[in-house]
């Protein structure tokens, strides 16, 4: 479906899909019974709520978009846990008053009318939900990911006057709360679209993150301790809570309680919630004072396949601290159900992800000279690879990348991959690493001056596995970042002749080889293969990559 649609297309309806626009589901304090997700079949909130424990219903107009939703539903959520129901723009639907403890309502996929806020809020007994665009927000997605632009003066003023969506305000106002009854509301940014942050607008906690990035942003960092934020963030999600009827504390500090009580620890609050590309909701929790108590990663996988993910690093975490003890990783500390939720818990490092220090030369230097060294033992053996061994790290990669690239042109390159792989790789001793397979900046924490406090994110590791990749993922995805680059501009100034390396990518590099006894034409041909190890690496772990991205991102 998604290579048969226009890529515009094709990307507004992966963004509608994931599963992490129900990350707010954390912060609500309904957390049982029956949900109702209305106006949009699509949604991957309905996967997300049902995954949390609720018997969902999902109402739309349109019979194909029921159809698509109730075969995703069926194969992410199980048999028992959705339903589907069509109901025309603008009908009564067919349930009575109180009929569901929680109801959300969400824009459309398509340009039609949402069911009223009067009918949402005649069905929700203890909890309804409005997620929406706020006329005032100064930023606006395109619809495809990560791709926003700033409203102009112009364009704010003319919304400002007469744009026809409502303000936070206006959106507390048209839920006419009731004399028991209250709301509160959550930023979804950077916007409802593609959001990676839930961000209280009206309570302590959890907050907008604020990097050493966004610090540097004199005009973004004195509207936001103005007050601004609630009144410009692009879009929002507004609970009406129904009084008596539902739990006082919110999900999420029902978890944060009794994860204090089972690691005697305090109970922390939850400085950031995160809607991860990966969808999970993740929180971030911290105590005051220097120790390490309460400082807290809290991750709630969203779909089956990020919980398998999620298990899986918690276990990596643990071998990696038992049979690494030099590579520094965070302490696994939880894993299983509190309050109906699978989820773990790992403890929070200090310092900034790397990401946020993206374009620093000198962090960046350092960051991949300690990577160079701590990836360097992670060697778990040598290997002589034999067609079993070159099968499995090579041509099993090739046939799952094969069976969903597009388009042919796509095919015959990875086919000489394959091809230039077996003829450098296939008998060649080499060593062999427990390979973390996912390695960016933002997996990695370090300190201001770019000293590494350890690595994030095990879910995707492999072990016994090539060599080089993750030094090399780590360096190509940061020049792409830092530079706006094209995943194959990034890789082929790093990769073949080196031609574009710079002195602390290349010293890092060849240091990493050194250290592990990669010899150069087995290391060059793990460097041109790269696109081919990173699309399976994609291909394995999601149920579905973004159509014809290798041909796009790296010209192949």
């Amino acid at each position: 479906l998604l290579l048969d649609l226009p890529e515009e297309r094709a990307e507004k309806l992966m963004g509608v899909l994931r599963e992490g626009r129900g990350a707010f589901g954390v912060l609500l304090r309904s957390s049982v019974g029956a949900a109702l997700v209305a106006g949009n079949a699509l949604s991957g909130t309905v996967v997300a709520l049902a995954r949390a424990g609720f018997r969902v219903t999902v109402v739309d107009g349109s019979r194909e978009r029921l159809a698509f939703g109730a075969h995703r539903n069926l194969a992410l959520a199980g048999a028992d846990a959705t339903r589907s129901v069509r109901v025309a723009a603008g009908d009564r639907m067919p349930f009575a008053d109180d009929a569901f403890e929680l109801v959300v309502r969400e824009a459309p996929f398509e340009d039609e009318s949402p069911p009223s806020l009067e009918e949402c809020r005649r069905l929700a007994r203890e909890e309804l939900v409005v997620t929406a665009d706020n006329r005032l927000g100064y930023k606006q997605s395109s619809g495809k990911r990560g791709d926003f632009r700033v409203v102009s003066p112009l364009a704010f003023a003319r919304n400002a006057l007469v744009g026809d969506r409502k303000t936070l305000g206006g959106w507390r106002r048209a839920l006419k709360p009731g004399i028991d009854e209250s709301t509160r509301a959550y930023a979804l940014y950077p916007h409802s679209r593609d959001f990676t942050h839930v961000a209280a607008l009206d309570e302590r906690g959890p907050r907008l993150y604020v990097g050493p990035k966004e610090r540097a942003n004199p005009v973004k960092i004195a509207a936001y301790r103005a007050g601004l934020f609630s009144v410009l963030t692009p879009s929002f999600a507004v609970v009406l809570a129904r009084g008596e009827r539902v739990r006082a504390e919110r999900r999420l500090e029902h978890v944060l309680a009794e994860l204090a009580r089972t690691l005697d620890e305090p109970v922390p609050t939850a400085d950031a919630l995160l809607s991860t590309r990966g969808n999970n909701a993740l929180a971030m929790t911290s105590l005051p004072g220097d120790g390490e108590a309460g400082h807290w990663i809290v991750r709630v996988p969203l779909n089956p396949i990020q919980a398998r993910l999620v298990e899986r690093e918690h276990t990596m975490l643990s071998r990696v601290r038992a049979g690494f003890p030099t590579v520094p990783v965070p302490e696994p500390l939880f894993l299983g159900e509190i309050d109906g939720l699978f989820l773990s818990c790992e403890r929070r490092l200090r310092g900034h992800s790397a990401a946020q220090f993206s374009g620093s030369v000198e962090a960046m230097e350092r960051l991949y000279r300690e990577a160079a060294g701590h990836l360097s033992e992670l060697v778990v053996e040598r290997a002589v690879l034999d067609e079993p061994l070159f099968e499995r790290l090579v041509g099993a990669r090739h046939e799952l990348v094969r069976a969903h690239a597009e388009p042919e042109s796509t095919r015959r390159s990875l086919a000489a991959m394959h091809e230039l792989a077996r003829e450098r790789l296939l008998g060649r001793e080499l060593p062999l690493v427990l390979r973390h397979s996912d390695l960016r900046s933002k997996h990695v924490q370090i300190d201001a001056r770019g000293a590494v406090l350890g690595y994030y994110d095990w879910g995707t590791a492999e072990e016994p596995d090539l060599p080089l990749y993750d030094l090399l993922h780590l360096v190509v995805h940061e020049r792409k970042q830092e530079s706006g680059l094209a995943a194959g501009e990034a890789w082929r100034r790093v990769c073949g002749s080196g031609a574009g390396l710079r002195p602390g990518e290349r010293a890092a590099l060849d240091d990493y080889c050194r250290r592990v006894g990669l010899e150069p034409d087995a290391r060059r041909a793990i460097e041109e293969i790269y696109p081919l190890l990173v699309g399976a690496m994609a291909e394995r772990n999601w149920d579905y990559s973004r159509p014809r991205w290798l041909h796009r991102g790296f010209g192949i």
